[in-house]
């Protein structure tokens, strides 16, 4: 680690700062700068120094409030440590005379290089985390991306709640009997309730950004990016490492459990909350739009309609009742489009066989108009 005082500092330093960069050496600079207030006025020794270190860091950052300071550090620590290069802090000076935000709460950092499949000791330690935890939940993202039956296979190996992000929905959402939605501004269904109340959290190839919706559990995240380790929430294990790879290396280690509590309580919560959901929308009121309207098993189908939607406008695709097949479309990141109709809640009790081997058997839904006025993310 090395610092730079403000102005003439700043320029000082960027020289050492590129050097190691470039020579692919880990590094955490820390770059005063003038006062809060004064940034802008032309004030004495005033530099940019976030537009100075852009180009010689892997990550460069000014910290605009105490609170900040935790949580970038580690950001900025994983960056350098991880991505093998400088990572910089710039300081104004009356966050740096201010008083500390409070403790700093224990995250593990990531000091190994992104490989295919972790080591050994890493997987016995992944294996150790899961085995003392009585209640596990997963949250799964598009990193998941040719790992979906590993992700299934998992889940039943230690009967899981499985939540999934937005980009992860057509992924993860079908034909998956341990489904319980989504949390987040757009969250539907048991997913939430289900992290906050395991004892682990899985995070599994997402870097979910709304980390006020993260529970303070145990967590351990996978990810082949490690600069995305430990972002959004402090770790008791992060792994740098594709998240299939390493599940086809862990499940072998792990016994299959019997208690499904855990699992039976969360799905039961989830298929109340969907079909509350679908019922506010789907009974009638008294008067029936061409977009509120459901149709009954047996009747004819009608042309799906879509519609665009954004993280600032409405769209179904973001929340809504199950799907009963992957639903092809935008990564969900910016914006994407999306049907009216979707089909009403499958209770995971009885019906229709799922192709998963792991998967419960599932009832051959009603189809229904759902209403695209819903935000999207």
């Amino acid at each position: 680690m090395c610092a730079g005082s403000c102005g003439p500092g700043n320029t000082h330093l960027i020289q050492g700062v590129m050097d190691a960069h470039r020579s692919g050496a880990p590094v955490l600079a820390l770059a005063s700068h003038i006062p809060s207030r004064q940034i802008g006025s032309g004030f004495f020794q005033e530099t940019d120094p976030k537009a100075l270190f852009t180009q010689t860091s892997h990550y460069c950052e000014m910290v605009t409030r105490p609170e900040q300071l935790v949580r970038l550090s580690r950001l900025a620590m994983q960056n350098a440590v991880g991505r093998q290069g400088a990572a910089v802090l710039v300081l104004p000076g009356d966050v740096l005379a201010d008083r500390s935000a409070g403790a700093v709460p224990p995250s593990a950092l990531v000091t190994g290089r992104p490989l295919p499949v972790p080591d050994a000791a890493t997987l016995r330690e992944l294996t150790g985390h899961i085995a003392t935890a009585d209640k596990v939940a997963i949250f799964a993202g598009i990193g998941c991306s040719g790992a979906r039956d590993e992700v299934l296979t998992l889940g039943a190996r230690v009967h899981a709640p499985i939540g999934h992000t937005l980009r992860g929905k057509d992924l993860l959402q079908h034909d998956n009997p341990f489904d319980v939605g989504m949390t987040g501004l757009l969250g539907h269904g048991a997913c939430y309730r289900a992290l906050h109340e395991a004892d682990l959290v899985l995070l599994l190839g997402t870097d979910f950004p709304y980390d006020d919706f993260l529970p303070d559990a145990r967590t351990i995240q996978i990810d082949i990016d490690p600069a995305r380790l430990g972002r959004r929430t402090p770790l008791v294990q992060g792994i740098a490492a594709d998240v299939g790879h390493t599940l086809r290396a862990l499940l072998p280690l792990l016994e299959q459990r019997t208690d499904r509590h855990f699992l039976d309580d969360m799905l039961h919560r989830h298929e109340k909350a969907i079909r509350h959901a679908v019922e506010t929308y789907t009974r009638d009121h008294g008067q029936r739009t061409p977009m509120h309207r459901s149709t009954s098993p047996g009747s004819s189908t009608r042309p799906l309609r879509t519609t665009p939607c954004s993280p600032s406008t409405p769209g179904c695709a973001a929340r809504g009742p199950p799907a009963t097949s992957p639903r092809p479309g935008g990564a969900g990141s910016w914006a994407r489009l999306c049907t009216a109709r979707w089909p009403t809640p499958s209770p995971w009790r009885s019906g229709r066989r799922s192709p998963h081997p792991a998967a419960r058997s599932c009832r051959s839904p009603a189809t229904v108009d759902w209403p695209c006025s819903w935000a999207s993310s």
